[in-house]
């Protein structure tokens, strides 16, 4: 039988969201309501069926920040560096349910360790790496989403794994829902991955991923057409520096072409 949205009591779709007392409550109503995949887990959970209905401005009274209550399109703009950036981030959003703070610190010690000067995470979470089962996984694992690549690390008793993957091997994110977990499936050039996250957060995770990543490689593209024109444009000017040196076209004639080609 599906289950019915404590809210609309219409049938839960794909989305579902599980507020105070174990109600589960539908995306659309959740939306109409002004939460959604950004807004912390903890929040999510402390809601009632009362606070849907209020007004956004009473929101504040829930100690809701202006920046828990923005919507999708804000993903992607952390910038975070250090250890506790990143443990704290995992924490405020719910994205390593069932984790000790220690361990995770320890985990991301080891991403923290890896970035370059010029290399940021936007994104990060902890999951159980090469999920198949509740008894069949690698345990728990810091993930990292960078500026460049992804970044996946576990520090060991004895020794630690770390491994990353450039961004343009990274090419979809999918997800599926089980009873008490959702997984995550990371398709990479020659490799999957699946990842176990708490079922409660698998949306919010596999969307901003996807998200951020689309992102990031457009801007790639973008940077390296606009260098490609500037090289393309600064040989074409060589060209003609060498026609008017040889007196094939005149000095105005040479400045007139350079403005075309540099767009002045």
């Amino acid at each position: 039988m599906s289950k019915q949205c404590a809210k609309c009591g219409g049938k839960i779709g794909l989305t579902s969201y599980k507020i105070k007392d174990k109600q589960i409550v539908c995306g659309n109503c959740m939306k109409k309501a002004g939460y959604g995949m950004t807004t912390p887990y903890k929040i999510i959970r402390s809601l009632n069926l009362e606070d849907l209905d209020k007004d956004p401005s009473e929101k504040r009274k829930l100690n809701i920040s202006d920046h828990t209550a923005q919507n999708n399109h804000d993903i992607g703009n952390d910038r975070m560096r250090t250890t506790e950036e990143m443990v704290e981030f995992c924490l405020k959003y719910g994205y390593g349910k069932g984790m000790t703070k220690k361990w995770t610190t320890h985990h991301f010690n080891l991403i923290s360790d890896q970035l370059n000067s010029d290399e940021y995470v936007i994104f990060c979470f902890v999951g159980l790496h090469n999920y198949i089962s509740s008894t069949k996984h690698d345990n728990n694992y810091a993930y990292a989403l960078t500026n460049k690549r992804l970044i996946v690390a576990q520090q060991k008793m004895i020794g630690n794994n770390v491994q990353s993957i450039i961004l343009d091997n990274l090419n979809n994110i999918s997800k599926k829902r089980g009873v008490l977990l959702g997984t995550l499936t990371i398709d990479t050039l020659g490799k999957v991955l699946n990842v176990a996250v708490d079922k409660d957060t698998v949306d919010r995770i596999s969307d901003s991923l996807n998200e951020i990543i689309y992102n990031l490689k457009r801007r790639n593209i973008s940077a390296t057409n606009s260098n490609t024109s500037t090289i393309s444009s600064a040989s074409e000017i060589r060209k003609y520096k060498e026609l008017l040196d040889d007196g094939i076209i005149t000095e105005e004639e040479f400045n007139k072409k350079k403005q075309e080609l540099l767009d002045l």
